[in-house]
């Protein structure tokens, strides 16, 4: 469609300008010099993002307006079509349902709960069984022993709300855990905690 639309416009700037001699300035007896340096001079501008065409009549100053109006769209549609790739690159994590994590091998906090029914129904997949509450997951994942968690989507959003950050450190500041148990502010790889990248 793109070719289709410079060849449109080259011929027609062909044909208008027929007159112009200095934009074709030998061309004026063969219409396929006229047409060929039409086409070269259309795929330009494309490549260049800007007409390439000196207009010189009112319908050729038209037809290059037109053309320019064309380049415009083409470039933004070939940004926003890039840009919408790469968030959707960035986005998915790779890992987006229980099978993904079994394919990848990765180990999965499961909690004593529903430990036998997730069994169950995935025994390919490796866990790392834990008791006690759900909000258990977070230290657990920044403590490197499992990669990805079972749990209620309510826990997901207070965990990237910060609440269960605030739980850790709260026990941690009143002596219920140590600072290593707590996780209060060392994170997975030993960088600052951040409850927003788990996934």
């Amino acid at each position: 469609m793109i070719c289709a639309a410079v060849v449109v416009s080259a011929s027609a700037m062909a044909i208008v300008d027929f007159q112009d001699q200095e934009e074709f300035p030998y061309e004026d007896e063969s219409f396929i010099l006229r047409g060929g340096k039409a086409m070269y001079l259309g795929f330009l501008s494309l490549m260049g993002g800007a007409s390439a065409y000196r207009a010189g009549s009112l319908p050729s100053k038209i037809i290059t307006l037109g053309f320019q109006l064309f380049l415009v769209i083409v470039m933004a549609s070939y940004t926003a079509n890039l840009a919408s790739l790469l968030v959707v690159k960035n986005v998915q994590t790779g890992v987006n349902s229980i099978y993904d994590a079994i394919e990848v091998g990765l180990v999965v906090c499961v909690p004593e709960a529903v430990k036998r029914t997730v069994l169950l129904n995935y025994p390919a997949l490796k866990t790392h069984v834990f008791g006690g509450s759900t909000t258990d997951f977070a230290r657990l994942m920044h403590a490197g022993k499992c990669d990805a968690a079972v749990i209620h989507s309510k826990r997901i959003e207070q965990l990237h709300a910060g609440a269960i950050r605030d739980i850790d450190c709260e026990a941690a500041k009143t002596g219920m855990m140590t600072e290593e148990e707590a996780r209060c502010n060392k994170g997975r790889g030993g960088g600052e905690r951040n409850d927003c990248s788990l996934r």
